[in-house]
């Protein structure tokens, strides 16, 4: 009898010591989880992180943390990444916001973009041994979409001010969009629930759109104003600086497409329409009286055919003095499907060797992917002509090193 009971208060030992290492290593881990985060005192759009993200939560370690429902609106869960936001302690729980990128979003926008991805703000609240209480989407935003938010701390509630594009005609169109919006407010009560309440009826908002707004410098004509948005060209040799000032598609660098319609020979190829590729400005020349303006045309969202990818291609166009259109080419092609090395000419030879990397849709996923270049050399003539000449076509791989991909030559 003696001997049972000692067996017996054994196994409870051993039950309770391995229940008491369990907990301890779940709080270990959520504290790991938190440790991701940085500490806020309000539940804003900045709370949420860095609106695009760079950084993301390894999903297989922080699996037990992270909301599980779905959403109201459809995500493949194969192009899913977290991103840590911020947290906030409350009477006896804990508040974390996090970002839910969803690289495959569907909804009526998708057929009119090449990469339909939205962004959803999750608030989550856990005991401070880090089980889950409650968790929702309070707003997210991508594509057409918008959210806006306000918090009130005294009543632990945050205001959303969530928006849709009303017609997709408008996408379009160059004028000012309209949305239509709702409000709800979400407040997180003692216990750590989060509670919903739609509040007001929607109504419509106006978003301003840049191109609609573009006034004309009238002391100039329209091509003066056009080729004063590109710098001079200090150095003397044409590298891949040339073709754009500044980084991807800043705003100051922005050309306004009234001026790209009129003086570039644009071809769509894979974007919807020719009207809706985007241009930035890089430099320009004048040489032999010939203005040579490099520039970069930019593909990153529209199509009209399924499959077809995101590119950002390099341009030159030549004009004389006057302003009438000469010559242009764009020269090379980056994207999902493209990849390209430029070996910069002179200033005073006014040539450009460009080796174009093609990959194939059926090997895009490979790993080394298999790639076809052709080295070309563009020549900028001295009456503004721009030729080519055929060099020569190799068949390489390239792999990817961590950071980015690398041609195996």
């Amino acid at each position: 009898m003696i001997m049972k009971k000692t067996i017996l208060s054994t196994a409870i030992f051993i039950c309770l010591a391995c229940s008491s290492i369990s907990t301890r290593a779940q709080d270990a881990s959520f504290a790991a989880f938190l440790a991701q985060m940085k500490e806020v005192n309000a539940i804003n759009v900045e709370a949420f992180g860095k609106k695009y993200y760079d950084t993301s939560l390894d999903t297989v370690r922080f699996a037990q943390f992270l909301p599980r429902q779905e959403y109201s609106h459809s995500c493949s869960n194969t192009e899913l990444l977290w991103q840590e936001g911020g947290y906030m302690k409350m009477d006896g729980f804990i508040v974390v916001l996090l970002t839910r990128h969803c690289f495959d979003h569907h909804d009526r926008f998708e057929k009119h973009l090449v990469e339909s991805w939205s962004e959803d703000y999750v608030v989550a609240t856990y005991m401070p041994n880090g089980q889950m209480i409650d968790a929702c989407c309070i707003g997210f935003r991508g594509g057409y979409y918008q959210c806006e938010m306000k918090y009130d701390n005294s009543h632990r509630m945050v205001s959303v001010e969530q928006s849709e594009l009303i017609d997709e005609d408008q996408i379009y169109q160059c004028e000012d969009y309209e949305y239509q919006a709702k409000r709800y407010s979400y407040t997180i009560d003692k216990r750590g629930r989060i509670k919903r309440k739609n509040v007001g009826k929607p109504y419509k908002k106006i978003i301003y759109n840049q191109e609609a707004h573009y006034t004309r410098n009238t002391s100039l004509s329209l091509f003066e104003e056009y080729i004063s948005l590109f710098p001079d060209l200090k150095s003397n040799s044409i590298t891949t600086g040339a073709f754009m000032e500044g980084p991807y598609l800043q705003r100051d660098a922005y050309i306004p497409r009234a001026f790209a319609t009129l003086f570039n020979e644009m071809t769509a190829e894979d974007c919807e329409s020719c009207e809706l590729i985007d241009y930035n400005h890089g430099y320009k020349l004048l040489k032999d009286s010939v203005y040579i303006v490099f520039l970069t045309k930019v593909c990153d969202h529209h199509v009209t055919k399924i499959g077809h990818f995101p590119y950002v291609s390099d341009a030159i166009a030549t004009y004389t003095k006057s302003g009438k259109l000469i010559d242009c080419r764009d020269i090379t092609k980056s994207g999902d499907l493209w990849s390209y090395k430029l070996k910069g000419g002179t200033v005073k030879d006014m040539s450009i060797t460009v080796r174009q990397g093609y990959i194939k849709k059926e090997d895009i996923n490979r790993h080394p992917v298999p790639l076809k270049v052709i080295q070309t050399i563009y020549h900028i003539l001295p009456d503004g002509h721009i030729t080519s000449e055929y060099v020569d076509t190799k068949h390489i791989t390239m792999h990817w090193d961590g950071s980015c991909y690398v041609w195996d030559e």
